[in-house]
């Protein structure tokens, strides 16, 4: 069962201690054991509801209990019935979705803070000013994508934002891609994402503990930093 900002909840289940005599009786939830209420006036099915019909709900809390506000028949819903119902499941998988976005952007958040701790303690602060800066660049080339996708125009190359996430702006594109939820789904953009990062990793850790090398690497930093400046 799901819950919104507002309050109200929006679920499958079964009718059970159904009175019709006095017109109310409960649904058992698919995934809670609580009962919710619900009144004959909230019933929008065929005829009169009955134990254990299939339906759905949107419910509300009312004192101490859940009492259903809306309740649709699933076992033999009219027309209408079917268009509310497809659109509370529509929004059902717009909330799921929203919920797992939520904890892989707080992750990735968590993921940028410490990747540029590690960096600010580790690294020298050159690394630290282009890791910044191209993560910054990636970011807006990740909301400018967006936007390109939702309005129909020219977008940019994958290619493109697998280099520059593979050169240092992986941090920012972490955050794009939950932020907007863009490139979250296909497959062989995310695993190419992550080959990215985690060669990047590789690279720094490598960098740092070969100081000669890393030596040699500044003034390649130095450049790169001016050009994207």
């Amino acid at each position: 069962m799901n819950s919104s900002l507002s309050g109200h909840q929006h679920g499958q289940g079964t009718i059970c201690r159904w009175n019709d005599e006095r017109g109310f009786g409960f649904i058992r939830p698919s995934q809670t054991q609580e009962e919710i209420f619900f009144h004959i006036s909230a019933f929008e099915g065929g005829g009169r509801p009955k134990d254990g019909e299939r339906v759905y709900f949107v419910a509300e809390r009312d004192g101490k209990r859940r009492k259903a506000i809306k309740v649709y028949s699933q076992d033999n819903p009219s027309k209408q019935q079917k268009q509310r119902i497809r659109k509370i499941e529509r929004r059902q998988r717009a909330k799921e979705r929203y919920a797992r976005l939520s904890w892989k952007l707080f992750f990735s958040v968590l993921a940028f803070a410490a990747w540029f701790a590690i960096i600010a303690l580790f690294m020298p602060k050159l690394l630290f000013a282009v890791d910044a800066l191209l993560s910054l660049i990636l970011f807006v080339m990740y909301v400018n994508d967006k936007n390109a996708a939702l309005n129909g125009e020219w977008r940019t190359s994958e290619a493109q934002l697998h280099f520059f996430a593979l050169i240092g702006g992986w941090p920012g594109a972490l955050i794009a891609r939950y932020m907007l939820n863009h490139k979250t789904v296909k497959t062989e953009f995310v695993i190419t994402f992550w080959i990215t990062v985690v060669l990047n990793i590789a690279a720094a850790i490598y960098l740092s503990t070969h100081p000669q090398l890393l030596s040699d690497t500044l003034p390649f930093l130095k450049n790169l930093l001016k050009t994207l400046l």
